[in-house]
């Protein structure tokens, strides 16, 4: 066979924690400058199609996975190469030693060997993949990230101890021992959200209840509100006309006694004092012609009547002279 190969650094994603085939890259797209052949190589879909084709080949062996381009031991075996938006791809499948390999880090690179390869048949094929090394020393130096920096088996081999570290966490929030099993805690979890979930329900029928019992107090304060008011409007109606009756006040004054009356009980007080003061009062009367109406009046009051001359049987002329008397006091 008359074979040139070429030795290329590629970006991967091998997981050795994987048992099962995973995909990695074999060829980036572009054009790349090859030290080894001093000269640039582009990698596109019609190269990368004639390597699909050879790949699938059953006159051509099957490519392998060695290391430090000895074509020794195999390491691992492929299937399924295809062309994608990146480039060439392939799935590869680890065995135990390629899995330490990766695992402990004596390997940072896989590189693919191709050229041309004219099989048992005699048939030429222009490319052709025989196999994918591992290696330190790739050709395209550290224009692609190591296998380690994107495979990240340390966080996957403690994934297991952390997600232990958190359920036992939990056991413990939900009143268990650290080392409960999973369906036991499992069943503690959903205890406590059913008794959540029943909680928020009474919460619920609460927040009714008590909205329906602050309606019926309203109601009823509101009510007794109103009765407060009619009963105060019929006490104010009974002292407002007695006052009157007895002359405290001028019958002209009864509407605005009666507001200050049902006003507040502040003023209902100060009216009430007013009127009990005024009875105090050494007091004369004067009748209300056409009426049984008694206007009492104080003995400034009287003096200042008869001093003014005021006409004692005209009740208007009689009303606005005391308003006068009072409002020059």
């Amino acid at each position: 066979m008359n074979v040139k190969e070429i030795e290329i650094s590629l970006e991967s994603k091998l997981d050795a924690d994987k048992p099962e085939y995973q995909t990695i890259q074999l060829l980036p797209r572009g054009k790349y400058w090859i030290e080894g052949r001093q000269e640039y190589l582009l990698f596109d879909d019609t190269m990368f199609k004639e390597l699909v084709d050879s790949f699938n080949d059953p006159a051509i062996p099957q490519m392998s996975l060695d290391k430090n381009h000895k074509r020794e031991e195999s390491y691992g075996s492929f299937q399924n190469m295809r062309i994608t938006e990146k480039g060439l791809v392939a799935d590869v499948k680890l065995n135990d030693t390629g899995k330490r390999l990766i695992k402990q880090e004596e390997y940072k690179y896989i590189s693919p060997y191709f050229g041309s390869y004219v099989d048992t048949n005699k048939k030429a094929h222009k490319w052709n993949m025989s196999l994918v090394t591992l290696t330190n020393i790739p050709a395209l130096g550290g224009l692609l990230p190591t296998l380690q920096s994107q495979i990240e088996l340390e966080d996957k081999q403690k994934q297991p101890k952390q997600e232990g570290k958190h359920m036992n966490m939990v056991a413990l929030e939900v009143g268990l021992q650290a080392e409960a099993n999973e369906t036991i805690v499992l069943e503690a979890v959903r205890a406590l959200k059913s008794k959540v979930i029943a909680l928020e329900n009474d919460n619920a029928k609460i927040a009714l209840e008590r909205n329906a019992t602050e309606k019926a107090l309203s109601e009823v304060n509101a009510k007794i509100a109103l009765e407060n008011e009619e009963r105060n409007k019929k006490n104010a109606e009974v002292i407002v006309l007695e006052a009157i009756k007895k002359g405290k006040i001028m019958p002209t004054q009864k509407d605005i006694y009666l507001k200050r009356y049902c006003r507040s009980d502040e003023e209902r007080q100060e009216v009430e004092l007013e009127f009990k003061m005024l009875s105090e009062k050494k007091e004369g009367s004067v009748s209300v012609p056409g009426t049984e109406t008694e206007i009492k009046l104080t003995d400034k009051q009287m003096k200042a009547v008869k001093a003014h001359e005021i006409d004692t049987k005209d009740p208007i002329a009689l009303e606005n002279f005391l308003n006068e008397l009072d409002g020059g006091e």
